[in-house]
């Protein structure tokens, strides 16, 4: 994904992604060129693990990152397709250190969302039914399992890969309200459009703020279309576990580490006292 941003009063690029592959033909191309890249396409998707490392995440200084670098604090997209997701961490984030969550669920619609088989340790059958779903039983009364967004998107401007992007549980609201007004008032759904996402530097926490700047032309249209299923399962991917197994080792021995050393001070100061207890004595 190309590191490219957009400010706010930047005027919108209109420069063309070139034609689009339904457009393709010409001299130099074999007579079933389509069929090539539907095969080709198809192995390539079989070897490419969907999602992984392809993100962009949202720093604590305001700023977008991908693959380490910070891109801005701005960036205009194509939303190809989102769903509702939640996740329940045993431990506190570290952004530097991340980690798998220990339950976690996604779903299109949050609507009888249920955690996902491949979660650590599930904590309900069902969200619905789940204490870390209830309000007051996470950090500030809020919920100890966190509702998120999970997108999959497109630079407006390099067509080229999908990228995945969470939105963070202070902001789903307002996620929530800018498809809403796509979808109803507009009529467009969110893949026909292209839309801005800023951070919300005079928020004290993440916050992002959604604008829609036009239609997405035909290149970006296309892009999208062609690449719905493919959306759908990077969002739907469930998270790799391995770090939460290593983690949760790692957590284990430290805690009987602790639990040896402590026992080991108070064997020691028992010695101590007897000690003492027999100088007196004496």
């Amino acid at each position: 994904m190309a590191r490219k941003t957009a400010s706010k009063k930047k005027k919108v690029s209109k420069k063309k992604a070139g034609k689009s592959v339904a457009k393709l033909g010409g001299a130099g191309l074999p007579a079933d060129w389509k069929e090539q890249l539907r095969q080709d396409a198809q192995e390539e998707a079989e070897r490419t693990p969907v999602g992984s490392g392809n993100r962009i995440s949202l720093r604590k200084n305001g700023q977008f990152a991908f693959q380490g670098a910070d891109i801005g604090e701005s960036i205009d997209v194509i939303i190809v397709d989102h769903v509702a997701l939640k996740t329940y961490y045993e431990e506190d984030y570290d952004e530097d250190n991340p980690t798998p969550p220990t339950c976690f669920a996604m779903k299109p619609s949050a609507k009888n969302i249920a955690p996902h088989a491949d979660s650590p340790d599930a904590q309900s059958e069902t969200c619905a039914d789940c204490w870390a779903n209830e309000w007051a039983s996470g950090r500030r009364r809020g919920k100890a399992c966190a509702d998120k967004n999970r997108l999959a998107v497109l630079h407006a401007d390099d067509l080229g890969d999908l990228v995945e992007l969470i939105v963070p549980v202070t902001s789903g609201a307002a996620f929530n309200k800018y498809v809403g007004g796509l979808t109803k008032a507009a009529g467009v759904p969110s893949y026909a459009a292209v839309t801005r996402m800023t951070m919300d530097d005079h928020a004290d926490h993440q916050l992002l703020i959604f604008e829609f700047v036009e239609e997405a032309d035909e290149d970006q249209l296309a892009a999208a279309m062609s690449m719905r299923k493919q959306a759908r399962e990077m969002c739907m991917e469930p998270f790799d576990t391995t770090g939460h197994e290593e983690a949760s080792s790692r957590k284990k021995s430290s805690k009987k580490k602790k639990k040896v050393a402590k026992k080991s001070k108070r064997k020691t100061k028992k010695k101590v006292a007897k000690k003492k207890r027999r100088s007196r004595m004496s």
